[in-house]
């Protein structure tokens, strides 16, 4: 998988995703799995950890998932459940479980 992106709307808003190698932080003992710009509308998902090994692809799947429901809640103005990190974990997983058992496509 290269960098790569692809673009989709919520709400009328476009998005887009990008999978890139790795995503900056300014602190260099933290590690960002995957983050949402709401200025740009960009959904970035990290495919190496922070030693280089590629992310399987089930944790990028988890990330994306996760990502998206922040860009869901932000483009809906729900900007306080966006804040809350365990609340959209168990909103990307909940999802994830949902396509597995092919309820959604």
């Amino acid at each position: 998988m290269n960098n790569m992106r692809k673009e989709f709307e919520i709400f009328g808003s476009k998005w887009a995703v990008e999978y890139v190698d790795i995503i900056p932080s300014e602190d260099e003992n933290t590690y960002i799995f995957g983050k949402t710009w709401y200025s740009t509308r960009v959904i970035q998902v990290a495919k190496r950890d922070k030693d280089g090994n590629v992310i399987p692809k089930e944790e990028l799947r988890l990330t994306f998932l996760h990502e998206l429901m922040h860009a869901i809640l932000g483009t809906g103005q729900y900007n306080i459940y966006s804040q809350d990190e365990p609340h959209v974990e168990w909103l990307a997983r909940c999802i994830a479980s949902l396509i597995d058992q092919k309820i959604l496509k």
